[in-house]
């Protein structure tokens, strides 16, 4: 439900295991480019300060699971030692005598590089076995490595369901810049692909086929675009088996009412060395020569749509930037991008290396060490639950269903039955029964990705209460727990107070709590909602450790929008939402989701959420209806 980050934890004395994106471009033994290496010093180096023994696992080209001194990470080790100003020991291999040696070995403060994590097969593989051996080195995991984590490989997807585990400082850098990314309404949205195969971006063109307004594709794909579409390209790379691929995405595109741009035109030469260019129209190719960048024509399109749009996402070169030549087009776009007042997002290796190539590195919102296949794979994510291998990076976003019903246990049951059905792959669902019914419903959820938690709990965690429900009894049969409604808060009496001692009950008994907090109609209209917010969230985090926050979320739900039909618009959810979200970090909690909650229904959903502060929803009456509620997670689906 939130991003848990290594800074919420001591790590003193701990072996902190932390895969990091070291796949460096290399000439021999040389490494050309470092950015990721320095991407990586913040969290290794807070690691370090922090009395941590420091292993780190990469990996580095594709050795296919077989030894390969081409691919040893050993030039790495030295390169990170200069940029340290300290040694890195190296092991010579990943899970045998030389890395458990040095494991052995290494001393609080320490740093140790493993060899190449694909010199192992059960690294592509995720092999239970190799995972149980790499977990072995380790008693946390941190990943930081963004340009990794949409594979579900061994290091990524299977060490953090065996240690405690966390999000590093680029982690959860790229992670904002994802959310703030996609989280943006669709008008004005321009991505910008690029680059050599269509198969290798397919994931990353259907997500952005249905969430942006414009899908500018260049590059050696657009080849395979132009292709699909009956055009010749002479001998221009295309990678065919991906035709059928193309099509699909034009199809999508046509669906989704998303412009999709091609080059009209381009910067051809019989071969890539060839001085001799020359700008062809795209229906009058020459059949021996090869498409090497977009032309001017097209360059002026694709710029004018970038200086129009408001939201820009850059992926992959318009052609062999490397060449001067053809440089024209990638330079192009890359100060297009720099030149306009968009919020900008640059991904990919190449990408990277053109923005600084045109040197405007500085002038984009985000550079992001995300390669192509830029995301976060579902495996990486671990279910925001209890026990060792809780949550580095949780589901993006969270749909609790409040079921606040008067009804009997078959009606429960029924909805139960319904709710299980919903399983999304990039939103954490719940649901919060009545009392009575939380046992009856948490076996029919059982196996499904739905989890239950209650609507409430004793301000004393222990002992034999009349009437009253601990922590104790509940952890027996739910993972969390709503703490501050506004109905406990105004209908029986509940104050601050209160509030924080049922708080500090639910995470002392090891559960997550969802505090409530929200400002009355009177609080607004007197102008007064931030400063009742903000001591709600002071009184009742008070006694809240930076270590407890990874199990904390806030629902913001104006007592006015509660059960009248009346919600907040999205700009009111967005900007109490970051107003919450910069005061957990000024209590010193870091990074906290906050869902709204105030008469969400399948109407209002999309436009609630389409605010990047707002990470779900609180959802009352319209969660007892199965397809509304269905509605409403799949409005949060990112």
């Amino acid at each position: 439900m939130s991003i848990r980050s290594f800074r919420d934890a001591d790590l003193s004395g701990q072996r902190a295991l932390v895969r990091v994106d070291f796949n460096v471009p290399l000439d021999g033994s040389e490494i050309r480019d470092d950015t990721r290496i320095q991407a990586a010093l913040p969290t290794i180096r807070s690691l370090v300060e922090g009395g941590a023994a420091v292993i780190l696992l990469s990996h580095l080209g594709r050795p296919k699971g077989k030894v390969d001194a081409a691919y040893s990470l050993a030039p790495v080790a030295h390169r990170l030692s200069s940029l340290l100003g300290r040694d890195v020991a190296f092991a010579e291999d990943v899970v045998g005598e030389s890395a458990r040696r040095h494991v052995e070995q290494l001393e609080s403060g320490g740093v140790l590089l493993l060899e190449n994590l694909r010199f192992e097969p059960g690294e592509e593989a995720n092999d239970p076995e190799f995972v149980d051996l790499l977990a072995g080195l380790g008693d946390v995991y941190i990943n930081d490595a963004f340009g990794a984590a949409h594979r579900a490989h061994a290091s990524t997807a299977g060490v953090p369901h065996k240690l405690p585990a966390y999000a590093g400082d680029l982690m959860l850098k790229e992670i904002d810049a994802l959310r703030s990314l996609i989280g943006r309404p669709r008008k004005g949205f321009v991505a910008i692909i690029g680059g050599a195969k269509v198969s290798d971006k397919i994931g990353v063109l259907e997500r952005l086929v249905e969430r942006v307004e414009t899908l500018i594709i260049g590059g050696g794909m657009a080849n395979t675009f132009l292709l699909e579409s009956g055009r010749s390209v002479g001998t221009s790379l295309t990678d065919p088996d991906a035709v059928s691929s193309a099509a699909q995405i034009a199809d999508a595109a046509g669906r989704h009412e998303t412009s999709l741009l091609l080059p009209i035109d381009a910067v051809v030469a019989t071969s890539m060395t060839n001085t001799r260019t020359e700008v062809v129209a795209i229906d009058e190719m020459p059949p021996r020569s090869a498409i090497y960048d977009i032309g001017p024509k097209s360059t002026q399109i694709f710029t004018d749509v970038i200086n129009r749009s408001l939201t820009v996402f850059w992926n992959g070169p318009m052609g062999v930037f490397e060449q001067e030549q053809f440089a024209n087009g990638t330079m192009a776009i890359a100060h297009a991008i720099a030149n306009s007042t968009a919020f900008s997002v640059v991904g990919g290796g190449d990408s990277v290396a053109a923005i600084e190539q045109a040197g405007v590195a500085e002038q984009i919102s985000h550079v992001s060490t995300g390669g192509g296949a830029t995301g976060i794979h579902r495996r990486t994510r671990v279910a925001w639950h209890r026990g060792a291998g809780a949550a580095i990076v949780n589901q993006v976003r969270t749909v609790i269903g409040n079921w606040k019903m008067n009804s009997t246990l078959i009606e429960a049951r029924a909805l139960a039955t319904r709710v299980a059905t919903i399983s999304p792959s990039s939103v954490s669902v719940a649901v919060a029964p009545p009392f009575p019914w939380i046992a009856s419903v948490r076996d029919i959820l059982q196996g499904s990705a739905v989890r239950v938690g209650a609507q409430t709990c004793s301000a004393v965690p222990n002992g034999a209460h009349t009437g009253e429900v601990s922590v104790a009894m509940l952890s027996e049969l739910c993972t969390f727990v709503l703490v501050g409604h506004s109905e406990r808060r105004a209908t029986y009496g509940e104050t601050d107070q209160i509030v924080r001692a049922k708080l500090e009950a639910v995470l002392s008994g090891g559960l997550t709590a969802v505090l409530c907090v929200g400002e009355t109609l009177a609080d607004r209209a007197g102008g007064h909602q931030e400063a009742i917010v903000t001591r709600q969230l002071r009184e009742s985090l008070r006694s809240v450790r930076a270590g407890q926050s990874a199990r904390v979320v806030i629902a913001y739900e104006p007592v006015w929008a509660i059960g009248t039909g009346r919600s907040a618009t999205a700009e009111d959810a967005n900007d109490m939402a970051k107003l919450i979200r910069i005061a957990c970090r000024g209590l010193g909690l870091g990074e906290i989701q906050v869902l709204y909650g105030g008469s969400v229904n399948a109407g209002n959903a999309s436009s609630l959420i389409a605010g990047s502060e707002v990470g779900g929803f609180l959802v009352g009456g319209a969660s007892l209806n199965a397809d509304d509620f269905q509605t409403i997670v799949t409005s949060a689906l990112v």
